[in-house]
């Protein structure tokens, strides 16, 4: 049939051609009043023809409205859910409540008081303000459970969660468990990000410029001593290299007005003699309180309240004591290298020395500049022989690169081997005082040690004494290392103040640069990572892991803890102690 409207449109200049055409109604013409098209095109008339796109674009206009405003209005429903997925799954994942809070109502305005919404329904308003802190940390973990559910590639948060939880010994069986639940990340996904922070780990340290070097060695304390076919004990031990900048501090050369920072003359005696007679003949006249009395009267005593707590205290790093948070800050603190090994001989430091100087020969950062290592007594003793005899083949060709390094004797270590020798010498006696405070069911440690030595900090003259100190009770009581490093140190230090004014000037000016706190700090946090259970591949993958991720979410969601005493209960302590082999009755009185 011959189509029956097949004029040309009444548009002017229609361009549209090969289309049908339609007939303007009466309906048609009242539409388009209605719609005020009319006045855009004034020339239309009952009776006239549209080419279709012109007629739907005309007298149809609004048609489908309705469920374009459907569509709107579902999209708009989802907005804040797609606006949270978009937050997960940013790098940067935020846990504080208050900024994650700013985060998602900046992000989505619509969003406004969401947040706040949820801590009104969940939280019961007569908790505690630091529950009530504690819980909205909760509620942030939530939002990010939630926006995990709804897009499973959304795993930075899970990411975290499954760290903690790899670090806390979990099987892969269990961390893909909770994995399914949606809390964690896979266990395959945590061990290929950990695999990739070790490899990139060397990449990053070659950018790192090297100031301080610490060594140490390090044993997993989670031991089973119990004998089997095989083995006696399951401890594992690792050497340590980390590294920490001294700030506003420039390298310092090898030579110095044409004097090397190595004594020719290794140990000098007559040298010791001489500052000995002529400086420091009167240390030994003095007590422990005698010398008390004269800090407190020079007004030198630095030790505030935490201080005396923490003479309390067994050996303890914890970086999450609440007073001591930020000076156990392991800010820009570089681990260097983490490897399976003993340090029990020359050979040994030898190898840990190869690490810092592997690193050396891609950076040459520490060509003829010096590179102090923090070391222990033993540690001064191998590193020195290192120096000055015949190394082993193997280590010749790294001879003028390990001419490079000083040791150093840190403070941390001086306190520590100091009071640990006198409880060793005086056990017995420390026994039965540990024996009647805590009771007959505790046991003392065969080797106790305390945490922290009691020396001023930052004053030289007072730590040079101290070492005269340490030296004469480690020779009375033939402790092997003990009575040979103070006097490998002493004479190294009145040298370099003859010879290379540069470096002891710095040694004044920055000793407590030289602690050796940090490589301790790291054996704890390392310990506190590990499981009981924790292979050597495991232990090194958690080392590096440890130095190179954002602790943020341990941080946010692990307990702070507190020193158990505080200074009421020590300045008011009296010990009334019974020697059952005398008829002495000895008082312990705790005072300031």
């Amino acid at each position: 049939m011959k189509t029956k409207n097949n004029r040309p449109c009444s548009i002017k200049n229609c361009t549209y051609t090969n289309t049908k055409f339609r007939l303007i109604t009466k309906f048609a013409y009242e539409k388009c009043y209605e719609k005020q098209m009319l006045q855009i095109f004034p020339y239309l008339e009952v009776g006239k023809q549209l080419c279709h796109p012109h007629y739907c674009n005309i007298v149809e206009v609004d048609r489908g409205q309705r469920r374009r405003n459907k569509k709107e209005k579902n999209t708009q429903k989802r907005k804040p859910l797609e606006s949270i997925e978009l937050i997960s799954n940013n790098t940067n994942t935020e846990l504080d409540p208050a900024k994650f809070k700013n985060i998602i109502e900046s992000a989505c305005p619509q969003l406004n008081g969401f947040f706040n919404y949820l801590v009104n329904t969940i939280i019961p308003k007569e908790r505690s303000a630091y529950n009530k802190n504690e819980a909205k940390k909760s509620i942030v973990g939530l939002c990010y459970l939630i926006a995990g559910l709804r897009n499973k590639f959304v795993n930075q948060h899970k990411l975290e969660v499954g760290l903690y939880l790899m670090a806390s010994g979990a099987t892969w069986e269990a961390i893909d468990t909770i994995s399914s639940l949606g809390y964690s990340a896979c266990a395959k996904t945590i061990e290929e990000y950990r695999k990739k922070i070790q490899k990139e780990h060397i990449i990053n340290i070659e950018n790192y410029f090297i100031k301080n070097v610490k060594i140490d060695n390090y044993h997993s304390i989670h031991e089973n001593r119990r004998p089997n076919t095989v083995s006696t004990l399951t401890a594992k031990h690792f050497v340590t290299c980390v590294a920490k900048p001294i700030i506003n501090c420039s390298s310092l050369p090898l030579m110095f007005n044409k004097m090397s920072i190595h004594n020719p003359a290794n140990v000098e005696a007559s040298r010791i003699c001489w500052y000995l007679i002529h400086q420091y003949i009167g240390v030994f006249d003095r007590s422990y309180s005698e010398c008390k009395t004269q800090w407190i009267s020079e007004h030198l005593s630095s030790i505030n309240q935490f201080d005396r707590i923490e003479l309390l205290t067994i050996h303890n790093y914890n970086d999450n004591i609440k007073e001591r948070k930020i000076e156990r800050s392991m800010k820009d603190l570089q681990l260097l290298g983490f490897n399976e090994q003993n340090l029990h001989s020359m050979q040994d430091y030898l190898n840990a020395l190869k690490i810092i100087i592997s690193i050396n020969n891609k950076t040459q950062h520490l060509n003829g500049q010096i590179a102090p290592v923090v070391a222990d007594w033993p540690g001064q003793i191998f590193i020195r022989k290192a120096l000055y005899t015949q190394l082993p083949l193997e280590f010749q060709p790294f001879y003028l690169q390990i001419k490079l390094f000083i040791s150093i004797m840190g403070p941390l270590h001086l306190s520590l081997n100091s009071r640990e020798q006198v409880v060793l010498v005086h056990h017995s006696f420390f026994e039965k005082l540990f024996h009647f405070v805590f009771g007959q069911n505790k046991k003392l440690a065969k080797k106790p040690r305390p945490w922290r030595i009691n020396l001023l900090a930052g004053l030289f003259e007072k730590y040079i004494e101290t070492v005269f100190q340490i030296w004469t009770f480690a020779l009375r009581w033939k402790r092997k290392n003990y009575n040979k490093a103070p006097l490998i140190f002493l004479s190294d230090i009145f040298y370099w103040k003859e010879n290379h004014s540069l470096f002891y000037n710095l040694l004044q000016n920055q000793l407590p640069s030289f602690n050796d706190y940090y490589v301790e700090n790291t054996h704890s946090k390392i310990r506190a990572n590990t499981s009981a259970n924790a292979t050597v591949e495991n232990i090194i993958k958690q080392a590096y892991v440890i130095m190179n991720h954002n602790p943020m979410f341990k941080d946010t969601y692990c307990k702070t803890r507190h020193y158990p005493y505080n200074i009421p209960i020590r300045d008011g302590a009296i010990f009334y102690y019974d020697i059952p082999m005398t008829d002495r009755k000895i008082w312990f009185l705790a005072t300031r």
